[in-house]
């Protein structure tokens, strides 16, 4: 960029931010006031001095030949009022402003709706998972108690066989020891028998012990009265 250049780029970039600071913005004004006459001209007398555009009147008659028809305005105090109004200010359909407020007083309630329904959806969405939620635990569950039967299905059969295994021992038991009562009942009457045996051995003994000591001492008496022994 050149020296000279330069001062002549800013004073244009000055002049466009004046200018840009200057300016002012401003819309035109679509509003229209219509007087409400009590004959059908120009003329006539207003009975209202001046309906604003987008007011709803009743139509009461068909359009006459000067282009006035007759209508009737109700006012905020709920009074009526008839005249006549130039057919070119009747329209069948709301202004572009009503019908644009009553387009953002429905997409307000559509989204009033949608929101309801968003929340309603959420709600449905935190149910189904709540509801997922559970019967994923509910299988877990029946898993859990399905393995438990499983095991105690085992337990009561290793139960019975164990039953069977101790009624099996017990009855061995009550045999051996039916057996035991028995061997021992024996061996009561043999030890009864032996003691008896070597009671009555014992006295033989010691009556034969008797009988050889009175025999011994009879032969030591005799030999004693013979003189010696021979």
């Amino acid at each position: 960029m050149s020296t000279r250049q330069a001062p002549l780029r800013v004073a244009l970039a000055a002049l466009f931010f004046c200018g840009s600071v200057l300016a002012e913005t401003a819309y035109v004004r679509d509003t229209l006031y219509v007087p409400l006459r009590a004959e059908p001209n120009s003329e006539a007398a207003p009975v209202r001095q001046a309906l604003k555009s987008g007011t709803r009147v009743e139509i009461l008659n068909p359009t006459i030949e000067s282009g006035y028809r007759l209508v009737r305005f109700q006012e905020p105090n709920g009074n009526t009022v008839d005249g006549y109004i130039q057919t070119q200010y009747l329209v069948s359909e709301p202004i572009a402003r009503d019908q644009l407020r009553a387009l953002e007083t429905a997409l307000e309630a559509a989204e009033q709706v949608n929101n309801l329904l968003k929340a309603e959806l959420d709600s449905v969405l935190e149910t189904q998972s709540n509801a997922q939620e559970a019967a994923a635990q509910a299988i877990e569950r029946l898993t859990q108690t399905e393995d438990e039967l499983a095991r105690i299905k085992l337990l009561s059969s290793d139960a019975q066989n164990l039953a069977d295994q101790l009624a099996q021992a017990q009855k061995r038991l009550e045999t051996q020891s039916a057996t035991l009562v028995k061997l021992q009942s024996s061996q009561a009457e043999r030890r009864q028998e032996a003691e008896q045996r070597w009671f009555l051995i014992g006295s033989g003994i010691v009556f034969l012990s008797l009988l050889i000591g009175f025999w011994v001492s009879r032969r030591i008496y005799h030999r004693s009265l013979s003189g010696g022994w021979s």
